[in-house]
């Protein structure tokens, strides 16, 4: 069903700015676009999430994403030099980034 609804209000979206010029179509496009990114806050940390793929992983971070992750990160001493090599989204670095300093 949410599939569906976004797949609409997109061809809405087109549809209404179809008869724009190519750059008023494109800037009025990117502001909706802007306005609809959901800013989720997970315990203090606010992401930006443009993404379905993005929501789903800041969202279950603390919950139900790796509880075995965040035990290790917690464990580590304040000042410590995290690499995150290979980062999606990105975070468990800015959960150690805040936890760690």
């Amino acid at each position: 069903m949410s599939r569906r609804i976004a797949r609409s209000l997109a061809a809405l979206v087109r549809g209404l700015t179809a008869p724009m010029s190519r750059y008023a179509k494109l800037k009025t496009r990117l502001m909706v676009a802007e306005n609809l990114v959901q800013v989720i806050d997970v315990g203090g940390m606010k992401f930006h999430s443009p993404t379905a793929r993005s929501t789903h992983d800041t969202n279950s971070l603390l919950d139900d994403g790796e509880p075995e992750t965040i035990r290790w990160l917690d464990s580590l001493p304040a000042g410590s030099v995290l690499w995150d090599i290979g980062a999606n989204v990105g975070a468990f670095t800015v959960y150690a980034a805040i936890r760690c300093g």
